[in-house]
């Protein structure tokens, strides 16, 4: 057996717990695979699985479901997240952009994006990136309260899957 258990204690009988061969973090008993992980501070953590958003305010000893997607998408409605700051999240997936601004305890959708993605970034200053299938990169200034139509990052036809902050501007 190559699963090792990470977290054991917690309040809704889900487990995480990662496969040493593949590095897949999956929820075993729950729903889904554990996607990313997000550390907000002051013990506050997230962790998109697709289908789900757990979040535990004891540094992952316990954890609930805050979001859970809906619809024919739904197993892939989040698969990354990132910190904006101040209590601000946004995450990125098959249902579009979705945003909280309490640390993650409720979530919004953001109606201005609609399209399937998966990477998003935020690189300070209220900059937020989120990359989608079609290969288009929406940009926001506001902390993902509000998106710009978006330009195309395509790469010989094949879309983004991930970003990665150099520093700066790059």
């Amino acid at each position: 057996d190559q699963i090792r258990e990470l977290m054991n204690r917690t309040t809704n009988q889900l487990l995480l717990a990662q496969d040493d061969f593949l590095g897949d973090w999956s929820i075993l008993g729950g729903p889904g695979t554990i996607r990313k992980f997000c550390d907000l501070g002051a013990n506050i953590l997230l962790a998109a699985t697709g289908a789900n958003i757990l979040r535990s305010t004891d540094g992952g000893e316990n954890w609930i479901i805050v979001w859970t997607g809906t619809g024919v998408l739904a197993s892939t409605g989040v698969l990354d997240l990132t910190d904006c700051g101040s209590g601000i999240v946004v995450a990125g997936g098959a249902l579009g952009v979705q945003r909280s601004t309490d640390y993650g305890q409720t979530w919004s959708n953001i109606a201005a994006i609609t399209t399937q993605g998966q990477p998003v970034i935020a690189l300070g200053s209220g900059v937020v990136l989120f990359g989608s299938v079609l290969g288009r990169v929406y940009r926001s200034t506001d902390n993902g309260a509000s998106w710009d139509a978006g330009t195309d990052a395509t790469v010989a036809g094949n879309p983004l899957f991930t970003f990665i902050n150099l520093g700066g501007s790059v």
